[in-house]
């Protein structure tokens, strides 16, 4: 297993196990489980809302501001968990920065965007 060695500002090495790809992969999967869930859970809302009988161009809008918590889902997240989403805390793997101090909102908006 990988390790990354961070020395911290009191010069005390601390040794962190970097995730595996099967672990990261499992994580994805999880979270595009979730992501999948609320999705059919707008679904379904907004079919007995009757959504679909609505103006086209309304009913897209209105569908698009919904799922915004899936377009935003990781940064949101990792922000709210402190490095984790809900597929990432299962496995026990989270985001820090390499010096080993928590992310700030930036930096998981920087991860996010690229």
């Amino acid at each position: 297993m990988k390790t990354i060695d961070i020395i911290t500002s009191h010069n005390v090495g601390i040794d962190y196990e970097a995730a595996t790809v099967m672990n990261r992969g499992v994580a994805s999967f999880l979270d595009l489980l979730v992501m999948l869930a609320y999705y059919l859970i707008v679904f379904f809302i907004s079919l007995a809302f009757g959504l679909e009988t609505w103006d086209f161009s309304m009913a897209t809008v209105i569908f698009y501001i919904l799922m915004l918590p899936v377009f935003f889902y990781s940064v949101f997240m990792e922000y709210l968990l402190k490095g984790q989403t809900v597929g990432k805390l299962a496995m026990g793997i989270r985001v820090i920065k390499l010096n080993g101090e928590n992310a700030t909102l930036s930096d998981y908006a920087m991860r996010w965007a690229f």
